[in-house]
């Protein structure tokens, strides 16, 4: 739609002799920001407003999270500290730490800033720096900051220190202890940096920290630590599923020796063994290292599906662990879809729900995967071949997420539900029709539906509803008779008065 109204606009223009930066302002005023980038793009002015009509494109493309398009343009109009300092975010967005640098550059030496505004440009200076790994000039700039601002603030020096711990330069960072609290994950991760504090000591008082955990560990050599740690990561999303494997089939050979597992080409003892291991970390490796190294399928299957299982807690990790693999048995695939959906992954639940015998409800959830994804038709063909009855409380949350997503598709509910949950569907389906004279007949129907519930609030409702779609049909008879029956057969006098029947 905006690039017919951008062909549009720009076609007015000249019959408007001159772009008007105050109807960009009334645009967005009126609650049309789109309607007004569109103008803003198509009637760019050579003037004196050139400076401000800049400003309002470039705040309005930020609204929008355009940072591509802030970066391409921002230069074309003239220095401000606005468009400069929405530039330098933009190409932080972006992980483009030079030409942010080369932003705040511009903005330290031309924007005239306040004494705080140019603190925040001279900390995002040492941050771009920080970003491009140039951790000597940073170091430098951090130094003629202290010198500059006094007291440091903890955020200044969380980003001193965490910024020096990167760079592998933890002992120029002992400078900037002072803002940070004794247990601040950044002054803790620096002293065991530094031998200031044990990787034991750190353990035992990281608590959920998994990233402080795992750098412990590793200085520990605690295997365990360092797998569940990985894990949590992965599960959060900060590590990927690669180094968590690696990281299992890596201490597996340890464990191995540790348990007196044999190692060689028949896994059957380590099986054997795996129920009598209490270290669930130590399982979760051999059971990694069999899935890696088995040469027989059998015993890749079993040690995928053990695997499984023994991250059911970790659900995110153990999709994005088995993601793509090839030959799984149908339970572990079934296993796997659950937790994808659980998760919200709805892309990789229908790819290890797709051909799949589906059980109980899966095929509620997996035809939500497929609207989630885009592909409705997947959705209808997984349907059309469930088997009623549903359950009623999936089936109404699938429907009411179709209502949004493709109301069309709430028709091929009904044959699936009972009687309660059909009301509710064809609630939803007249919710979302055009037309009125349909959408009165699916009130209608809702309410009648369930005789014995013919006048409880969801029926009252749906007649309520009925008689104002059947107002907007022209069919002011039927609508009254509906009034009438309503005030006929209400038993709440409340209900009554609030919608001026009473």
């Amino acid at each position: 739609m905006l690039k017919y109204l951008s062909i549009g606009l720009s076609l007015l223009a000249p019959l408007a002799h001159a772009a008007s930066l105050e109807v960009a302002k009334d645009m967005v005023d009126a609650g049309a920001p789109r309607l007004a980038l569109s103008y803003l793009e198509s009637n760019v002015p050579a003037d004196s407003d050139r400076a401000k009509w800049g400003r309002l494109e470039i705040g309005l493309l930020a609204k929008f999270g355009e940072n591509e398009k802030i970066l391409q343009v921002a230069g074309q109009f003239p220095f401000s500290s606005e468009i400069a300092g929405i530039a330098a975010n933009s190409a932080f967005a972006l992980d483009r730490p030079q030409i942010a640098g080369d932003w705040i550059a511009k903005l330290i030496w031309e924007g005239r800033l306040s004494k705080e505004e140019m603190r925040q440009a001279r900390l995002d200076a040492i941050r771009s720096l920080l970003l491009e790994q140039d951790s000597a000039n940073a170091y430098y700039a951090m130094l003629r900051f202290s010198q500059d601002y006094r007291p440091l603030k903890k955020d200044e020096a969380d980003l001193f220190v965490s910024g020096l711990l990167d760079a592998n330069r933890a002992k120029d960072a002992i400078a900037w202890f002072g803002p940070l609290d004794d247990r601040d994950p950044v002054k803790v991760r620096a002293e065991l940096e530094t031998g200031l504090m044990s990787p034991e000591e750190v353990i035992a008082q990281s608590g959920s920290n998994p990233s402080l955990l795992l750098e412990a560990a590793d200085k520990k050599g605690d295997a365990s630590t360092a797998i569940g740690a990985s894990e949590s990561l992965v599960e959060s999303g900060k590590m990927g599923s690669a180094m968590l494997m690696k990281r299992y089939t890596d201490s597996a050979i340890s464990f191995s020796n540790r348990y007196s597992l044999l190692q060689g080409g028949d896994y059957s003892s380590w099986f054997e063994a795996l129920s009598t291991i209490p270290d669930p970390h130590a399982r979760r490796s051999l059971l990694a290292w069999i899935y890696v190294h088995a040469s027989d399928e059998k015993s890749r299957q079993l040690a995928a599906s053990g695997l499984i299982s023994e991250l059911s807690d970790f659900p995110k990790t153990a999709v994005a662990l088995f993601s793509g693999a090839s030959n799984l048995t149908a339970d572990a695939r079934h296993a796997l879809g659950a937790m994808a959906y659980k998760a919200g992954e709805y892309g990789k639940c229908a790819s290890f729900w797709d051909g799949v015998a589906l059980q109980g409800s899966e095929p509620l959830d997996l035809a939500r995967c497929w609207i989630e994804s885009g592909k409705r038709e997947k959705a209808k063909e997984v349907l059309a071949s469930a088997k009623p009855p549903m359950p009623g409380d999936r089936l109404v949350s699938l429907a009411k997420r179709m209502s949004v997503k493709s109301p069309d598709l709430l028709e091929s509910l009904m044959p699936l539900a009972d009687a309660d949950a059909k009301r509710k569907i064809l609630m939803l389906m007249a919710d979302n029709s055009a037309d009125p004279e349909i959408a009165a007949s699916r009130y209608f129907e809702a309410s009648i539906l369930i005789p014995e519930k013919s006048a409880d609030a969801l029926a009252l409702y749906a007649r309520l509803s009925c008689a104002m779609n059947l107002q907007k049909a022209g069919l002011d008879e039927d609508a009254q008779a509906q009034l009438k029956w309503i005030l006929g057969n209400a038993r709440d006098a409340t209900f009554l008065k609030a919608i001026g029947l009473q």
